[in-house]
């Protein structure tokens, strides 16, 4: 039985035993309304059980879903080397390396880091020149000295993030050029690339 169903039962019972006690009719209406008041307390005590249980089970549920939280963060952290800056938004950057010139896009939507890079005058949304491409790296690293990501169980322990990027290359020494000033440099883990085709 649901706690909406006991309530409904225990109005029922209340409207009864106020019909019965203000109806004359056969019987001793005392011993009747003591019946009803005694079945009204037993159902309110079920009703207090229940209403517990169920608010212990969503604490046991709040308690496992943290739980899934932080093993989530482990496994990335074991994974990628660094847990990721923000959750949802962590590609911070679309660059494109063509023939040695490398421009940039800052692609991240989080509220946070994108006010963060403006205030260093970092646009979003506009292609962004090798000057500013190299201004955004300086800023990258200031992020992660002084932005730091909790991945302990209950906070305690602090991590360099790290953030993700895309780029695009038209040849191997594009690719090889990519690779080494945002990965290997240690700015960035890829979130993927794509050669650029450039037709004859």
């Amino acid at each position: 039985m649901t706690i909406a169903e006991v309530f409904l039962l225990l109005m029922f019972v209340v409207w009864l035993g106020n019909v019965i006690e203000s109806t004359p009719g056969e019987g001793d209406p005392n011993i009747t309304i003591a019946m009803l008041r005694e079945r009204i307390g037993e159902l309110e005590r079920k009703n207090a059980a229940l209403v517990a249980e169920r608010t212990q089970l969503m604490a046991e549920i709040e308690a496992l879903k943290i739980m899934a939280a932080n093993w989530q963060r482990k496994y990335e952290t074991a994974t990628r080397g660094a847990p990721k800056c923000v959750p949802d938004s962590n590609v911070l950057a679309n660059f494109s390396v063509v023939d040695g010139v490398v421009t940039g896009v800052v692609s991240t939507t989080d509220d946070d880091v994108t006010a963060w890079l403006a205030d260093r005058g970092i646009p979003s949304g506009i292609v962004l020149n090798s000057a500013q491409v190299d201004q955004l790296l300086v800023s990258v690293r200031e992020w992660y000295s002084s932005n730091r990501v909790s991945i302990g169980d209950k906070n305690e322990q602090l991590s360099e993030c790290r953030f993700d990027y895309h780029f695009r290359y038209v040849t191997a020494q594009d690719y090889k050029t990519a690779k080494k000033r945002f990965e290997e440099a240690g700015y960035f883990y890829p979130a993927g690339n794509t050669e650029i085709v450039v037709p004859h």
